[in-house]
């Protein structure tokens, strides 16, 4: 019995050390490559969707081949990391140097782009309240050192939203203050159209070598568990 009891406790154990990599693993994942967030229309609603394109050919872990995806059915990872000129500074909230997650552009992968396919003019606004962050993280978008959008403080860009005319195609710089998951909440909107909103997810990580750093830690707190186990059923056998 005392055997059972200690394997049912290193099974939890070790099913919350393999969690977030399953779960990671649910939805497919973009990390790098060339992807647009293509507005269209659906009826007299507008509606959006992640569309695959090249150049860079993109990869995307557990992906299907197929070259479009609804908003939560990918999500965007990034390791790709900046230190903060003062305007990327004031945009996160961080002391100038700091370094920051950046994606969006060739060099900064995955290159995420803005298109629209609506047939007319729309918006793009950014909802921080309906956002979520990692905490005390803060995300912002820019062309070049003037904010877009800003969920430290709006009025920095006014209406934190953008318009895209019809059939354009736009890239910004995706800027996040730190390391974790951000659920990022957006609405498109156009005249004679029903509004969107929709949220997209995005995972801002350390850089690889970080990453199999954490992973070789996972797998110690595993196997460091395995042995407390052991040591503890000898001294129960004893």
């Amino acid at each position: 019995m005392t055997t059972l009891r200690h394997w049912v406790r290193f099974a939890v154990l070790a099913s919350l050390v393999a969690t977030p990599m399953s779960a990671a693993l649910a939805t497919p994942v973009l990390t790098s490559g060339h992807t647009d967030l293509k507005v269209k229309t659906t009826g007299t609603a507008l509606d959006a969707e992640w569309h695959v394109d090249n150049p860079p050919p993109p990869v995307i872990i557990g992906g299907t081949g197929a070259l479009d995806y609804s908003l939560s059915g990918l999500r965007v990872s990034g390791t790709a990391t900046v230190l903060a000129n003062s305007s990327q500074a004031s945009m996160l909230g961080v002391p100038e140097g700091t370094r920051v997650g950046k994606i969006g552009e060739e060099a900064f992968q995955p290159k995420i782009g803005w298109a629209n396919e609506a047939g007319a003019s729309i918006t793009v606004t950014f909802n921080p309240l309906s956002s979520s962050f990692p905490l005390g993280g803060h995300f912002a978008m820019a062309n070049g050192s003037t904010a877009v959008f800003s969920s430290l403080n709006p009025s920095i860009t006014s209406s934190n939203s953008f318009e895209i005319s019809d059939s354009a195609h736009q890239h910004y710089d995706w800027l996040f203050s730190k390391e974790g998951t951000y659920v990022l909440n957006f609405t498109w909107s156009g005249e004679g159209f029903e509004s969107t909103t929709g949220s997209i997810t995005v995972q801002a990580v350390p850089e690889p070598s970080t990453v199999a750093m954490l992973a070789m830690a996972g797998g110690a707190v595993a196997i460091a568990a395995l042995r407390r186990v052991r040591r503890s059923h000898r001294t129960t056998s004893a």
